[in-house]
């Protein structure tokens, strides 16, 4: 049975030992501190399918199908809150939104909603309905640390182990064969290597002399306290660059904006203030509740980027049994289920020309 070393306890990395540890592989999930608690650990959880680039709505749908089902099975210990999920488009992008749309509603609850409909249904919450958005009422989000928490019992109970405070220092090789990696806690021999460490992924292939484009971005989302507002779904405004979730716990709303800062540190940051007011600045163009509103906390960290739109869970070139999923550019919740299917189909064409196959 070959040996695979997860390293990252994100909700990536669980998703990937989740899949592979039903798939009969002698599974290792490595986290250094405790799972959940990097870039999963401040996330929004938002899941939705619609994305500007097809292919990776359709890759959506699975973790939209993934989430729902999960939190429907009894004792999973998931929550999915429906709430909703808006998708304005930039200017340009919108007869492509509108079309994309069209297609995904034969199979998944899309639809486009032109500006009237958009201020009918929402005029409450908006100051500019245009260029109109993509509406997907069955979205919602999840409580990303509980799902990390559900997925990895469900791997430890199809035999996969788990080490939590065990800091990976480096991936351990033979020339082109991966051996194993070295950790805190001493070497850990494996077939395979699969990084889901997110910012902490581009040093381990630094150390490798392995080229890449993954970086890290400074993410911030202000938490605003907007009085009397309810029900405010999800969103992604590609028009006026901002992202977010309502948050119907404290009648607030998660409101986030570029920073335009890379090369960020690991782990959470303060609040910039600055930043905050270009935020609330940005999200008057959008939102009719920006006026007056009491921003009152938030979450400040890094995330892991790549150039454009570079395909995760692939063989790093050079060494085929080594394996990134990372670089997701903020799409690590929605994504995950796909890149845990697509890590486990790669693994399984690597492993079943050397030790054997992972997936059966």
């Amino acid at each position: 049975m070959p040996r695979v070393a997860v390293v990252g306890g994100g909700l990536v990395g669980a998703l990937v030992f989740h899949r592979l540890s039903l798939s009969g592989a002698d599974v290792h999930l490595l986290e250094r501190h405790r799972l959940g608690m990097g870039a999963t650990g401040v996330s929004g959880g938002v899941v939705r399918c619609f994305d500007d680039d097809p292919e990776t709505a359709w890759r959506n749908a699975i973790g939209w199908r993934f989430f729902r089902q999960l939190a429907r099975q009894p004792g999973s210990g998931v929550r999915f809150q429906p709430a909703g999920f808006l998708y304005f488009p930039a200017l340009d992008r919108a007869p492509a939104a509108r079309h994309l749309a069209g297609e995904l509603s034969r199979e998944l609850p899309v639809t486009w909603l032109t500006p009237d409909l958009l201020r009918a249904r929402f005029g409450h919450l908006l100051a500019d309905t245009s260029p109109g958005a993509v509406w997907e009422p069955a979205s919602g989000y999840v409580a990303p640390v509980a799902m990390v928490q559900a997925v990895v019992a469900a791997g430890r109970a199809a035999g996969g182990q788990v080490w939590e405070g065990t800091e990976v220092h480096a991936v351990e090789r033979d020339g082109a064969q991966i051996t194993g990696v070295r950790t805190t806690a001493g070497v850990l021999d494996a077939d395979a290597v699969v990084l889901a460490a997110g910012a902490r992924t581009a040093p381990l292939l630094d150390a490798l002399g392995v080229e890449h484009d993954l970086h890290t971005r400074v993410i911030q989302v202000d938490l605003c306290a907007v009085g009397g507002v309810t029900g405010h779904p999800a969103f992604i405004d590609d028009l006026y660059d901002l992202h977010g979730r309502g948050d119907p716990a404290s009648g607030s709303v998660y409101l986030g904006h570029p920073t335009g800062l890379r090369d960020a540190p690991c782990g959470p940051q303060p609040l910039d203030a600055a930043q905050t007011v270009r935020t609330l600045r940005a999200g008057a163009a959008r939102f009719a509740w920006t006026s007056g509103v009491r921003p009152h906390g938030g979450v400040r960290s890094a995330e892991c980027y790549t150039a454009g739109r570079t395909l995760p869970a692939r063989s790093v070139p050079g060494f085929p049994a080594l394996i990134t999923a990372a670089g997701l550019n903020g799409a690590g919740i929605r994504l995950g289920p796909w890149v845990a299917d697509e890590t486990a189909r790669v693994l399984a064409g690597v492993l079943t020309t050397t030790r054997g196959s992972v997936a059966r």
